[in-house]
């Protein structure tokens, strides 16, 4: 099993998953990039409500951080 099978069986309380099987595990913690409203359409496209434990959640800021300096170069060039 890979690693991530290997992390997603124990949260789902199985011995093993396979690549494509769906599994309902306990989240201990998720994380968002920064495609933030993306996020916030999907999430409303499964009908959800309210996320369950919102101090278990982080957001990923690093690829608009990481492209910023690029964008102003373009912008300065024009």
């Amino acid at each position: 099993m890979h690693a991530l099978e290997k992390i997603f069986a124990g949260a789902a309380g199985k011995d093993s998953v396979q690549t494509g099987e769906i599994v309902n595990c306990k989240v201990d913690l998720a994380g968002i990039n920064d495609l933030y409203l993306q996020t916030v359409k999907s999430f409303k496209e499964m009908d959800g409500i309210k996320v369950a434990a919102p101090e278990n959640v982080v957001v990923f800021l690093i690829t608009t951080l990481l492209l910023q300096p690029l964008f102003r170069r373009k912008i300065t060039k024009l």
